[in-house]
């Protein structure tokens, strides 16, 4: 009778585990897109700096006062890049705080399907060896 409730309890596990991978693989997911949309602003944001620098450059030979200054472009589009990039990393904290909660209940659920395994092995083993005799 041992053998049905441990094996009951050994299935149980064993799809609690398969969520949980389920789990880790759609964070992974995630947080690749994650990283695709970090990488995305951050091409941008080099791209603007580089156009800007180019358009420095080129505006040396022309009137100071209608050329932008590095002040206005440092407060106004620089800001905006570095906010982007601050919510993609709260963002990708989260989703790293998650997977290390789901890491976490993999083992605790890993450890227990093998000590549960364990227990029907022994239960097969004393069931069966007490009908031999």
């Amino acid at each position: 009778m041992a053998v049905a409730s441990n094996q009951v309890r050994l299935l149980t596990l064993t799809a609690r585990k398969s969520d949980l991978e389920y789990s880790l693989t759609s964070l992974m997911g995630k947080q690749q897109l994650l990283a695709t949309q970090n990488a995305d602003v951050l091409a941008q944001r080099t791209q603007v700096v580089e156009s800007f620098v180019a358009a420095q450059l080129n505006s040396s030979d022309a009137d100071q006062d209608t050329a932008p200054t590095i002040a206005t472009f440092d407060s106004t589009v620089l800001a905006q890049f570095d906010s982007q990039l601050a919510q993609l990393e709260a963002a990708q904290n989260k989703l790293d705080l998650q997977q290390k909660k789901i890491e976490t209940q993999h083992q605790a659920v890993t450890a227990e399907e093998e000590s549960v395994q364990k227990a029907v092995d022994n239960s097969i083993k004393n069931e069966f060896n007490y009908m031999a005799d």
